[in-house]
């Protein structure tokens, strides 16, 4: 049974990355692209934690995937209003949605 939970958190990872690939190269406006950034950093945290915690319960590993995570997600969103606020100082129309 753990094997089967762990076995489906890891494959929704990698059902999320496809789907973020296959937004990334769908989607024209670079905004829209920085949504699909932040969406495969919240969604691969939010599956890939908790299959190595139910594979190796508390341990150092976990410890420090979790503090990546926690890294990733906070420093992911600075990164992303960084930048979108550098687009949108160098071109406004960009800011403005896609017609």
């Amino acid at each position: 049974m753990r094997t089967m939970v762990i076995d489906i958190l890891l494959s929704a990872a990698v059902v999320c990355t496809w789907l973020g690939a296959l937004g990334f190269t769908r989607l024209q406006h670079s905004l829209d692209r920085l949504h699909v950034a932040g969406y495969l950093s919240a969604t691969l945290a939010a599956t890939l934690l908790p299959a190595a915690a139910i594979e190796d319960g508390l341990s150092n590993r976990v410890l420090k995937l979790l503090l990546i995570s926690a890294l990733v997600l906070g420093l992911g969103a600075g990164t992303s209003h960084v930048i979108a606020r550098a687009i949108g100082r160098h071109d406004p129309k960009m800011l403005e949605p896609p017609s």
